[in-house]
């Protein structure tokens, strides 16, 4: 049986290498400058109600970097060899952004490269960083990023969730529902 895989990608300080250590229990390094810490694709083990699976995190997109992101397509390719079957990616996306800037945008563009339209239905973009904004200005953001920004993905099965509290509970459930796909194969692992 293969082994389940959740990826989860984003700009650099959204909270992937957080949100990794709160449900797999790692103790990866986590942003400590205003340096990245994440440098390389990261594997935690982990264990949800008596699953075993892995969660991966990645180091940021960065739009000056666009290695990081070949970067990424490359480990994924490679575990499509392997007994691994990827059921979810997880975009993380800042709440606390007064704008969908340049950095943000393309950020979305190389996850949307990454998964492909097919594997959006195994996809959930969670949003981070809620304690930094008033809760009725993060709600009004998560609407506009709802009817606007990842309309698209949405439309095509993605879904858009709340890690609001950054608790390791919030964190566990989102991937715990991931965990419920069955497995898909991205754009950038090529075809079968």
């Amino acid at each position: 049986m293969a082994t389940p895989v959740v990826v989860v990608v984003g700009s650099s300080g959204t909270g992937k290498t957080e949100f990794t250590n709160l449900v797999a229990g790692s103790g990866f390094e986590v942003g400590c400058s205003l340096e990245p810490c994440t440098q390389e694709v990261q594997v935690a083990q982990a264990n949800l109600d008596g699953r075993s699976f892995e969660l991966i995190d990645t180091p940021g997109f960065d739009p000056e970097e666009p290695g990081i992101t070949r970067k990424i397509a490359r480990y994924l390719k490679s575990i499509s060899k392997e007994s691994k079957e990827v059921v979810g990616v997880i975009l993380m996306h800042r709440i606390a952004l007064d704008r969908f800037n340049k950095d943000t945008s393309e950020s979305f563009e190389a996850f949307k490269k990454l998964c492909g339209q097919q594997a959006m239905k195994n996809a959930a973009i969670v949003t981070t960083m809620w304690n930094e904004v008033d809760a009725s200005v993060g709600a009004d953001r998560e609407a506009q990023l709802q009817s606007n920004f990842y309309k698209e993905v949405i439309r095509e099965g993605a879904q858009l969730q709340r890690y609001q509290d950054r608790t390791a509970e919030t964190a566990k459930q989102i991937v715990r529902q991931l965990l419920q796909n069955p497995g898909v194969r991205l754009q950038c692992q090529g075809q079968a």
